[in-house]
């Protein structure tokens, strides 16, 4: 009997082999496995060493202080966490001295000769990330040169900068000539508030960004304030598949958005979180004149703050659409806190029977994601079954419901049995504007309230509140399809975010009786959603 040669590892193809190693997402079973051998040390290296963070705050005297020059050759993602002690200065006023800037709103450490010095000589670095340390209350920006420096590096495809202002102070020249990588995605976030407004010079920066690269973006997040509206809708966008605004709704000019991003052919995914001030009204994404110019055909996610039942655009959304959200931003759930904090919004919010009308509309029947914030009317049992007839592949529904005037709770297992049927649901998230939701409570003096996050609420009320909840969870996991795995109850909060209780479900195949064979764990941590302090 001839023996069977053994094979080699080297003998795998090498394109599947680095495809493997790559799928591996924790650092510490890479260098696990680069510890077998030689051969797959080498693959795997690259791999452990492709994502630096330093925290800065000074400027830096040498490269190898920062990083250690044998990893050089393989970082691709380079995180910078600006922790200079000159940011204090804008919300301390016993923060007398700026330390490295001369200016307060532009931050001397990331001006730094040899941190670019040692950008230069990362010859994969591709991604660089720009973060302020400790949130968003300190305001502090990135310098004009020390951006163009870092927009000039020739391997660099991707830049985010979230919460550093981008150069408050200084604007470019039209005369520079500075050639631009093409970047592939700019993600830049900040936050804009009536004391700290974007200022011309930061606007006029943005503008020349986007002039610059419109050819090569592919992903574009931006502060709705920043946006040149007029401008961007005269750019040329051939490649941008990823557009995300968020923050408050331009006043000008006032067309539909699809007029504005007409030139934007290619989106797949479209992202419109805008707020309204007190005295604005909501504008359709399509008008009835350009109706038949819709633009995007490709367009796979759409997220549309204050929806509107009569706009045109759901009837001309595409059958490959997988993301739908039709939500107020912020949620009207976060209105008393946010007005607590003389933080005023208007809130437009459908009824059920204006929800169910705008899906009606759609012909997107293949949505995995669904996201509604309605006002609940006689139709709201029309519309939940709607969701379970005419969306059955739905695997992340969110609802956010609000009682009709002068009426009680919503019944929970009715509620739970106009859903039953999404055999696929894995995660429902829900807000059922229980009559017993606490109010935060802002009479109390600053020196009464905790550093913890519930001081605005009532302590008997928030534990009946929890009590409640977990009964909620119980009865919508013993009548929802077995192929939930997580219930979501938002919970109330003061600290600008709105949170979720989480609530892991477990269905014991042993048992007939759904209630009896359901297992429900909440977690202990709550998590938070997105932001809606704005």
């Amino acid at each position: 009997m001839s023996q069977s040669t053994p094979y080699r590892l080297d003998d795998l193809i090498f394109d599947v082999l680095t495809r493997i190693i790559a799928s591996i997402e924790s650092v510490k079973d890479l260098v696990s496995l680069s510890a077998t051998c030689r051969y797959l040390r080498t693959l795997c290296v690259p791999l452990m060493f492709s994502h630096a963070s330093r925290y800065i705050n000074r400027p830096m005297k040498s490269k190898r202080v920062i990083l250690q020059k044998f990893r050089w050759p393989y970082v691709r993602h380079f995180k910078v966490v600006d922790v200079c002690p000159d940011r204090m200065y804008t919300v301390s006023n016993a923060y007398r001295g700026l330390m490295f800037a001369r200016d307060p709103y532009l931050c001397g450490v990331l001006e730094s000769p040899k941190l670019f010095s040692l950008l230069r000589r990362m010859p994969r670095l591709t991604k660089i990330s720009l973060i302020i340390g400790q949130g968003t209350e300190y305001i502090h920006g990135i310098s004009l040169p020390a951006l163009m420096s870092i927009l000039a590096l020739p391997q660099l495809r991707e830049l985010s900068v979230i919460h550093l202002l981008l150069s408050q102070t200084e604007s470019a020249s039209s005369e520079d000539h500075t050639i631009f990588a093409p970047l592939t995605l700019f993600h830049h976030e900040r936050s804009v508030t009536r004391r700290y407004p974007p200022t011309d010079a930061e606007k006029a920066n943005v503008t020349l960004f986007l002039t610059r690269l419109c050819g090569s973006l592919k992903v574009l997040t931006l502060p709705a304030e920043l946006v040149p509206t007029e401008a961007v809708s005269q750019m040329d966008w051939p490649r941008l598949c990823e557009l995300r605004l968020r923050g408050a709704q331009w006043k000008t000019p006032s067309v539909p958005y699809a007029t504005l991003f007409s030139r934007m052919r290619d989106l797949r995914v479209l992202v419109l979180e805008l707020t309204l001030s007190a005295d604005a009204e909501p504008r359709p994404i399509l008008d009835d004149d350009h109706a038949d110019d819709y633009p995007w055909p490709n367009l796979e996610e759409l997220s549309v703050s204050h929806p509107m039942a009569d706009d045109p655009v759901y009837a001309r959304l595409p059958q490959c659409l997988r993301v739908l959200r039709l939500s107020c931003c912020p949620h009207v759930a976060e209105r008393p806190f946010l007005e607590g904090n003389s933080r005023m919004h208007s809130y437009p919010l459908q009824t059920s029977s204006e929800m169910l009308d705008i899906l009606q509309c759609c012909r997107a029947r293949d949505l995995l994601e669904l996201h509604l914030e309605y006002r609940a009317d006689e139709s709201e049992s029309l519309l939940l079954g709607f969701v379970s007839s005419a969306l059955p592949k739905i695997q992340i529904l969110q609802i956010y419901r609000y009682r009709a005037p002068n009426t009680g709770d919503i019944a929970v297992d009715e509620f739970a049995r106009l859903l039953s049927s999404l055999a696929d649901l894995r995660v429902l998230k829900v807000h059922l504007d229980l009559e017993n939701t606490p109010l935060p409570d802002f009479s109390m003096r600053p020196a009464q309230r905790s550093i913890e996050p519930k001081w605005a609420y009532d302590k008997l009320a928030i534990e009946t509140f929890a009590d409640d909840q977990h009964v909620i969870a119980e009865t919508l996991a013993g009548i929802l399809s077995p192929s939930v795995k997580e219930i979501h109850l938002w919970w109330p909060a003061d600290s600008g975010h709105h949170l979720w209780r989480r609530f892991r479900i477990d269905h014991l195949a042993d048992n007939t009786e759904p209630r009896r064979g359901t297992r429900i764990t909440r977690d202990k941590d709550i998590i938070y959603a997105d932001l809606v302090g704005v």
